[in-house]
């Protein structure tokens, strides 16, 4: 890590929570073509994926060990970290 020029570290730091985001929400919810369909409601999507469900909470536990790992490289900043809050992958 310390090789890694400013810039590439950078990049790390906003890079990888966009990407472990969007590969979270691929592998751990359903895809749109099941949704539709079996026409299961929002409500229940809400309710069961939402900001405050359990598997958000599971979400965040899956990804604790790469979060756990870019935090001692040093590629989670306090400035970055809000970043990761904003996508619900930080645990408290």
């Amino acid at each position: 890590m310390p090789s890694l020029p400013r810039r590439s570290q950078a990049a790390i730091r906003v890079e990888a929570p966009l990407l472990l985001s969007q590969m979270a929400g691929v592998m751990m919810r359903p895809p749109r073509t099941l949704v539709r369909t079996y026409a299961i409601p929002r409500e229940v999507l809400r309710e069961a994926y939402g900001p405050d469900s359990a598997s958000r909470q599971d979400v965040r536990d899956s990804l604790s060990k790469i979060r756990n790992l870019l935090t001692d490289l040093g590629l989670v900043t306090p400035a970055s970290q809000g970043l990761w809050r904003r996508l619900g992958l930080w645990d408290d």
